[in-house]
């Protein structure tokens, strides 16, 4: 009996050495101290990359570079409500807003200093300003993404639809003709003035000083250059193309629609006019009986209003 205790004993000893103690519970205190690491990495992780990004967006020095130091930053005014801050941020350029997105940054880093534990000295927090930096940047990008395509489409080639009024020059456009009873040619429809939906394509060069962005190029609101026009037709691929001088204005700056004034010449390359030898209010040339037509290319003034978009 004795060995018999003595040998559960033995087992005992050896069954406590190998399985491992109890882990003791984890306290209020510890767990807060626990998250507010974890919520801290999060926040520097956060703010490392929109640091790298908005030095991506301006051209700064990449992220790591000497940040102002917290102390020294001024003191940031109550948040704005949204619709303020909208108004205020109106008609911003995106270097503007990405300077502003670097001062939200700072003034984050400098709320999750040590020490700052209450995270609202002045209104605010650290996570407001995050977010309102992200907010600012992503504007950014997309109010320099819209510039630079506004510049682009109004100096460089652009496209509209204009109504054209051209007016022929030369020989009268006949479209209808008749023998009365003396066998005097009679023209009954003329086509010497005519209005039409033409697609165009121009090129425009700034004709006023425009306006110096953060990054040196130059907006402007009055452009003027060549333009090309068109008339798709039914039977003919194209019933009509012109050709001149094309002054554009634009009401926004930032927006690549622009209304359009052109000046120039068109070419109808299938113009029906009388035949050779038949003259209008004449009889016709002894030996014929019929009044004859003939399609040749004439030419007219243009005159045409576009919008570009």
């Amino acid at each position: 009996m004795k060995s018999q205790f003595l040998q559960a004993l033995l087992l005992a000893t050896v069954l406590a050495g190998t399985v491992p103690p109890a882990r003791a519970a984890e306290t209020d205190d510890e767990k807060i101290i626990r998250l507010e690491a974890e919520l801290a990495a999060a926040k520097k992780a956060k703010i490392a990359r929109l640091e790298a990004e908005i030095a991506q967006a301006s051209g700064a020095a990449p992220a790591g570079a000497a940040v102002a130091d917290p102390e020294v930053l001024a003191p940031r005014d109550p948040p704005a409500p949204r619709a303020e801050m909208l108004l205020r941020s109106e008609g911003e350029t995106a270097a503007q807003r990405v300077e502003r997105a670097k001062s939200n940054l700072q003034t984050a880093i400098a709320r999750s200093a040590p020490g700052d534990r209450a995270d609202a000295r002045d209104g605010g927090s650290a996570d407001a300003d995050v977010a309102l930096a992200a907010e600012e940047l992503a504007n950014a990008k997309a109010e320099d993404q819209g510039e630079a395509k506004a510049s682009k489409d109004f100096l460089n080639l652009g496209l509209g639809v204009g109504l054209s009024f051209t007016l022929g020059l030369g020989k009268d456009r006949i479209t209808g003709a008749t023998l009365d009873p003396n066998g005097i040619v009679r023209v009954s429809d003329k086509d010497n003035a005519v209005a039409r939906v033409m697609l165009e394509a121009h090129q425009f060069f700034g004709l006023d000083k425009g306006e110096t962005a953060e990054d040196g190029t130059r907006k402007h609101r009055y452009g003027v250059g060549p333009f090309v026009a068109i008339q798709p037709g039914d039977g003919e691929v194209i019933d009509a193309i012109g050709g001149g001088v094309m002054f554009g204005f634009r009401p926004d700056i930032k927006s690549p629609k622009s209304f359009n004034l052109g000046f120039g010449v068109v070419v109808d390359p299938n113009t029906q006019l009388l035949g050779d030898g038949i003259v209008a209010n004449q009889p016709l040339p002894t030996g014929e009986t019929e009044i004859r037509f003939k399609k040749t290319a004439s030419y007219g003034a243009l005159f045409l209003t576009s919008f570009a978009f």
